[in-house]
Formats: structure tokens, C-alpha cells, sequence
């Protein structure tokens, strides 16, 4: 009779933690995903059907870009998808570019229908939760330093968030205080620059860092020296052009190509494990309803089932796309959720 009750109790905890939930799920939303994935903004002519046919097409190419990774994708079995791609269009709206005065097609393609697309060719998408990476930028002209941040990214910053909303990929600017300022405008030449801006990264926690400087000479001639660091590994190389937007993409497609190849794995994304997790600390419904959302839209979970709930934590079970190595990437990228070191497929809710 005692368990009976029991039983009843944390079925009836399990119910008010539900309802309770759908009104706070309304307010939390997933960290850190890639936007727009089926969505690509391209030049057209004009508006007639054949050039809409002609535009839906090149859309598609960038929107394969952005959910493989591969900048070759649309050269491999995806591609032929491409001859389709107005038949495979959600919506599509039209803009003009204020900059240039051109006409400018905004194409969504069907999620359902593009996935289905890519399964029966065995193509394996790259998840919308992907890494976020903090961008450094530092520009020298005319003897004067100057450092983009998110407040004020100005013309190189905002080439270098555009390309990277191409390309799929989150990136950070970094909204610098004074004390970051004063580091980074006495740091002198590269090795003080890239040791100033490794260094304040910490207080980011990143999981990838991009520093760039820009050296400008008084004829427009500029050099652009990079430093990719994604965990342990770094990345350098040096571009010199008087065409300062090209680098800059240039920059951004060499980093996401570098996020590609490490959190794209086809082979692991294949994999599919059946997991229990356990996320502790949860006393209120608000929380309950932040884990459970958070873990429901990632894109390597399916199937969550709460199998149990208690005054401290809860138990959930769920398929994770991928394999247990994935699901751990994913929530590792959201910084929601913290592993329990002493405690296996344990987790803790971050403040």
C-alpha cells in the first residue's frame, strides 16, 4: 500500500512537472545552434520563373554547404538534388541590396523533404548544434590599432558574421571591455597579439578560437595573418591581397572547414545508441522544463522518455543519433548541462 502510494505521488509530481512545463518551455530556447541552415540569400536578375529556377539552384549549393560542411558537397551524390531545388522550395521572398542595388532571392527549402532527400542518398547532414567559435579581429592602418567587437563589428566584422552565416557556422564577436582593449592594443607584433587574445578566450570557454590581424600599408595592400585554435590543435596561415573582403572569407571557410572535418564525422554521425541519462540538481518545474527542452531539440536526441523523477534529479532515457560520442559533443557545445565526473552518463544543470 506504502509503494502504491508512492508510485501515485511521483506520477502525480511527474504530471504537474509537465504542465507546468509547456508554459516554460515557451521561454528556453536551444543554445548555440546554427541558424537558417535551409535558407540561402543569392543574386537574380529579375523575378521571372526561369530565373527563379536558375537561383533556386545556386541556393541550394550553399544550403548543402551549410548542412554537410563540405564546400564540395554539391560536386558529390547531394548534388543532383540540385536540378530539383525549386521543387524542394518551402518559401521564397524577394529583396533588394541597398549596397549594390541588386535583386536578391531569399529561398527556404522544405527541412522534412531536403532530409528525407539526403537519407535515400546516404548523405549524412552535420546537426544544427555546432561549436561556437570566438573571432578576434585586430586591423593596423595608418599606425592606428583598432579591434572589432560585437557592439561595433563594422565593415570586417560584418564580412566575417556574414560569411560565417553562409557557411553555417556560430560564430562570436567579442564585446571587449577596457581591460581586454588595453591588452590587445600594447600586445606589439603576432606571438603578443595571439598570447593577448588566447588568453582572455578563457573567460569565453569556446570551443574554437579564430584570431586575425589585419595590416593595412598606405597603397591599400593588406596582409592578413590567422591562428586557428579548435581544443588542442592550431592552425596558422598568411594571405596577402588588396581585396580585403576575399581574405576575410577566405578565413571563414578555412574555419569551417577545420569544424567540418573534427565535428562532422559522417561515420559517427551514423551510429545510433539507446542511453539513460540522469541530470541532477532539478528542484523546480522552470528547470525541469529548461533540461527537457534543451535535450529534445538537439538534433542527436530522439525519443526522450523522463522514466523517473525525484526531489534531485531526473532520469531520462532517449536514442542518441550518433552514439553516446555525439550526444556528449552536442552537450558539450550548449554549455546547459555539465558532466558529473565521478558519475557516468551523469549530468548537472549550469546555473
Amino acid at each position: 500500500m506504502v509503494n502504491d502510494v508512492l508510485i501515485m505521488k511521483q506520477f502525480w509530481i511527474l504530471n504537474a512537472l509537465v504542465s507546468l512545463a509547456a508554459v516554460a518551455m515557451l521561454q528556453s530556447a536551444a543554445a548555440l545552434d546554427a541558424e537558417n541552415l535551409y535558407r540561402a540569400t543569392v543574386v537574380v536578375a529579375d523575378r521571372s520563373a526561369g530565373e527563379l529556377k536558375r537561383g533556386a539552384v545556386v541556393a541550394f549549393g550553399e544550403v548543402l554547404v551549410k548542412l554537410t560542411g563540405d564546400r564540395g558537397a554539391a560536386s558529390g551524390p547531394a548534388g543532383a538534388l540540385r536540378k530539383r531545388a525549386s521543387q524542394l522550395l518551402l518559401q521564397y521572398t524577394y529583396k533588394s541590396d541597398p549596397r549594390d542595388d541588386e535583386l536578391l532571392l531569399v529561398a527556404e527549402f522544405d527541412e522534412r523533404a531536403v532530409a528525407a532527400e539526403l537519407q535515400v542518398l546516404g548523405v549524412r547532414a552535420w546537426g544544427k548544434e555546432r561549436p561556437d567559435t570566438l573571432v578576434w579581429l585586430i586591423v593596423d592602418r595608418d599606425g592606428v590599432r583598432e579591434l572589432v567587437s560585437g557592439d561595433e563589428p563594422g565593415v570586417v566584422g560584418a564580412t566575417v558574421l556574414e560569411r560565417a552565416a553562409r557557411r553555417g557556422i556560430p560564430v562570436l564577436l567579442p564585446l571587449i571591455d577596457i581591460e581586454e582593449s588595453q591588452h590587445l592594443l600594447s600586445a606589439g607584433d603576432w606571438p603578443g597579439i595571439t598570447s593577448a587574445a588566447l588568453a582572455l578566450s578563457a573567460r569565453y570557454r569556446p570551443a574554437a578560437v579564430l584570431i586575425g590581424h589585419i595590416r593595412e600599408d598606405t597603397s591599400g595592400y593588406s596582409e592578413i595573418r590567422w591562428l586557428l585554435q579548435v581544443g588542442q590543435e592550431n592552425y596558422s596561415w598568411q594571405q596577402e591581397s588588396d581585396i580585403v573582403d576575399l581574405m576575410l572569407d577566405d578565413g571563414v571557410d578555412a574555419l569551417g572547414d577545420a569544424l567540418a572535418r573534427r565535428f562532422a564525422d559522417p561515420l559517427m554521425l551514423a551510429q545510433a545508441d539507446h542511453l539513460g541519462l540522469r541530470v541532477l540538481g532539478i528542484t523546480t518545474a522552470e528547470q525541469y522544463a529548461r533540461v527537457t527542452n534543451y535535450l529534445e531539440n538537439l538534433d542527436t536526441v530522439a525519443n526522450l522518455f523522463v522514466s523517473a523523477v525525484s526531489p534531485a534529479s531526473l532520469e531520462l532515457e532517449l536514442t542518441a543519433r550518433g552514439g553516446r560520442a555525439a550526444l556528449t559533443q552536442s552537450i558539450a557545445f550548449g554549455q546547459i548541462l555539465a558532466p558529473v565526473t565521478d558519475q557516468p552518463d551523469s549530468y548537472r544543470l549550469v546555473p
